[in-house]
């Protein structure tokens, strides 16, 4: 039976089912977005306008030093997490205002955007079972949340042709430290939270060549924050006003209400549906793989030498092949949709290191 189980939030290669003990070191990133580039977004410097489809982009990464023993485990672990959700002319407009372009070529824009920041720590406790025909795992794990933002823009903006942006929004955001109109904080909220997660995984050995796997990644999660700092506002650009040199111009209105609220969220369910067949020391396989709220499909192969296991496989909706490597204490994967590393839309990384005594 597989020593190893490939748990696709907690890490890459998790060396659940071994009777020995282990101390390993895991750490997995996966970044997918169809609004722009990843790099382009996280440097907030957009070379290229938005595709027509654009509404989504994420990032999740997850460090994890783990000890194993008897099928019981114990682990450390540190999470970063981003979402962000938004539609065509959200992402337009904020693209031609970061390019100096005059928001005048599609009106009105509709304004939705969600985005969705989080850091934390945590402990996590799991345990396995192993048995001839299945084996199955979960992990319960306690966090520590150190940093927090949730922020909802939605309304309706135009342009003029001297660059000046005209309309109404409403902003509604929670958070622990950075906001969107840079409110201080005068120690009058709180900059932490808390939060539960549980993960599962299952594998069936239907025969000597068929294997089903399901893997579930913040079955049951949610993060509870207490009095943090809570801005709801409205911006307008019913204000006018002539400069010194005599042209009218807009001046935005702001009003709202800065305050501290209570604020609880679960994050997006990650599933990973597997399944191989083995045909002499090659092993073809189908993932049907989900993670906030995005489906991924991806086929593959490896093959299975003596001393490691090379795998390839291919995303076909995004057309990103996805590399892995396999032994008995080293695990790599890495999947791009490009070589060049600023223009990649898809970027996903897995490290594992095994020490087995």
């Amino acid at each position: 039976m597989s020593k190893y189980i490939i748990f696709p939030y907690v890490g890459l290669f998790l060396p659940l089912f071994s009777n020995a003990s282990t101390l390993s070191t895991n750490f997995f990133s996966h970044s997918h977005s169809n609004i722009a580039p990843i790099k382009q977004i996280i440097d907030d410097d957009w070379l290229e306008p938005p595709s027509p489809d654009a509404d989504i982009g994420f990032s999740q990464s997850l460090l994890e030093v783990k000890l194993d023993y008897n099928g019981y485990s114990l682990s450390s672990l540190n999470r970063l997490d981003y979402f962000l959700t938004a539609n065509y002319d959200t992402a337009l407009a904020y693209y031609q205002n970061s390019r100096d372009i005059p928001l005048n070529s599609h009106k009105p824009y509709s304004i939705s955007l969600n985005f969705h920041e989080q850091k934390s720590r945590g402990i996590a406790f799991g345990y396995a079972i192993d048995r001839q025909a299945w084996q199955a795992s979960f992990q319960l794990s306690y966090w520590d949340v150190v940093k927090f933002r949730n922020s909802n823009l939605n309304g309706s903006i135009t342009g003029n042709n001297t660059n000046e942006i005209l309309g109404e929004l409403t902003l509604d955001e929670n958070y622990t430290h950075k906001n969107f109109l840079k409110r201080p904080n005068e120690r009058s909220w709180n900059t932490s939270g808390y939060g539960y997660s549980a993960n599962i995984a299952f594998e069936y050995i239907a025969s000597d060549t068929f294997t089903l796997s399901l893997k579930a990644s913040d079955l049951f999660n949610r993060f509870k924050y207490k009095m943090i700092g809570n801005t709801q506002a409205e911006i307008n650009t019913k204000g006018s006003f002539v400069d010194n040199e005599g042209f009218s111009s807009f001046r935005p209105l702001l009003s709202g209400i800065e305050s501290e609220r209570s604020f609880s969220k679960a994050l997006p369910i990650s599933l990973n549906f597997g399944a191989k067949y083995t045909a002499s020391n090659i092993d073809y396989l189908f993932d049907f793989y989900r993670r906030a709220n995005t489906s991924f499909y991806l086929v593959g192969a490896q093959y299975r030498a003596k001393h490691a296991t090379i795998g390839i496989k291919y995303d076909i909706q995004n057309q990103v092949p996805e590399l892995s490597l396999s032994t008995e204490w080293l695990n790599l994967l890495i999947a791009l949709d490009t070589l060049d590393f600023k223009s990649a839309y898809n970027i996903k990384l897995g490290l594992n290191l095994n020490l087995h005594f």
